[in-house]
């Protein structure tokens, strides 16, 4: 499987206008196609950043369902010309998974099975995660979710992590990027 890590900025005072978008025209038909495992927004760091996280089985399956869902007219005709014109910068990180835990590797597994279904309700609004790209993997005493190895696009050759909660950690002064970031309420993760 390889992992798509993906990075939008914002025009400052968008990320709004942004997720109502994507929440009413972009996520139904997207996740028909794509696997999305989260979706977040920075609460430290680069500002106005929306992170997603994608799986794929490998490229093939990833190129295939990219063109497919650029068929889909809401998506070419509607939401992608009103969703750029809020952003800014996009950035992607394609990563393969070096270590996940249990709760992870089951809804990557769900996924692949089709749109997760996340019941809002359950999602916390305090919840905070927190990601990093390290030149080293680093033991934490926080609760890694998944970490991996960027193998194309954004900091090749490093390691991208994911961490649960906002109790932050020493990392020996390996971090590369540290955010702090919250799920937005449809994120599975």
């Amino acid at each position: 499987m390889i992992f798509e890590w993906r990075s939008y900025d914002l025009l400052p005072g968008k990320v709004p206008a942004y997720i109502e978008l994507l929440q009413t025209v972009g996520l139904t038909v997207a996740t028909r196609f794509l696997p999305m495992l989260g979706y977040w927004f920075t609460e430290s760091g680069t500002l106005n950043r929306l992170h997603h996280l994608w799986l794929y089985r490998d490229f093939e399956d990833r190129a295939a369902r990219r063109i497919t869902l650029s068929t889909e007219q809401v998506w070419t005709g509607n939401f992608i010309p009103r969703a750029m014109a809020l952003v800014l910068y996009q950035r992607s990180s394609i990563m393969r998974l070096d270590e996940a835990d249990e709760h992870f590797r089951d809804l990557c597994e769900a996924a692949m099975r089709g749109p997760l279904v996340v019941d809002q309700a359950s999602v916390s609004a305090t919840a905070i995660c927190q990601f990093a790209y390290l030149a080293a993997p680093v033991p934490t005493e926080a609760m890694t979710v998944a970490r991996w190895r960027v193998l194309s696009g954004y900091r090749v050759g490093t390691f991208a992590t994911l961490i649960q909660g906002g109790e932050l950690a020493e990392n020996g002064g390996s971090y590369l990027e540290h955010e702090l970031i919250r799920p937005l309420p449809f994120s599975p993760l």
